[in-house]
C-alpha cells in the first residue's frame, strides 16, 4: 500500500486506548500505519492530550477542543455533534488530498454545510441514536438528560 493516505476524524483522542471506541480507533491507526498507509489524525478532545503513543503511527496529529458551552444545547443538532463543529477542521481536511474517515456520527456535523473533494466514509460505533436515548432515559441529571435526548 505504498503511497496511500487517509485522514481520520476521531471523536476523542484515541491514546491511551483504554475505553470503548478509542480502542478501535487507536488499533485501526496502528494497523493502517503498519500497512504503509500515511495517517493524518484529526481528533476532538476534552482533557486527553497525550499523543506519545500515536506519534509513531501518524504523519500529523491535529487536536480540536470541544466547545461545550451552554449555547451548544440550543440547536437541532445533538449536543455530542454540536460540540464537535470546527472551521479549523474543515480547513485542515481540505489541505490533504486523501480520503476522510469520520469515526462515529458525532464527528459528522461539518458535513451538513461542507463539500469535500475527497472520498468520505462514516463508521458508526453503535446504533448511536438508540444509545443516546438509552443514556437519556437512565440519566438523573436534567441537563444531561436533555443533552442525551
Amino acid at each position: 500500500m505504498h503511497g496511500k493516505a487517509i485522514q481520520i476524524v476521531s471523536f476523542d483522542n484515541p491514546y491511551p486506548p483504554n475505553f470503548g471506541g478509542v480502542i478501535d480507533v487507536f488499533y485501526k491507526i496502528k494497523a493502517l500505519s503498519q500497512l504503509g498507509v500515511k495517517v493524518y489524525l484529526h481528533a476532538y478532545y476534552d482533557d486527553r492530550t497525550d499523543v506519545s503513543g500515536l506519534k509513531p503511527y501518524c504523519e500529523s496529529i491535529t487536536f480540536y477542543k470541544r466547545n461545550k458551552s451552554f449555547i451548544k444545547f440550543i440547536s437541532i443538532l445533538p449536543y455530542a455533534v454540536n460540540t464537535r463543529l470546527s472551521k479549523d477542521l474543515v480547513f485542515n481536511l481540505k489541505k490533504q488530498n486523501a480520503p476522510i474517515l469520520f469515526e462515529t456520527i458525532k464527528t459528522t456535523g461539518i458535513l451538513k454545510n461542507n463539500v469535500f473533494r475527497n472520498k468520505v466514509a462514516v463508521r458508526c460505533h453503535n446504533i448511536e441514536h438508540n444509545y443516546s436515548w438509552g443514556l437519556g432515559y437512565s440519566e438523573t441529571n436534567l441537563i444531561k438528560k436533555i443533552a442525551f435526548y
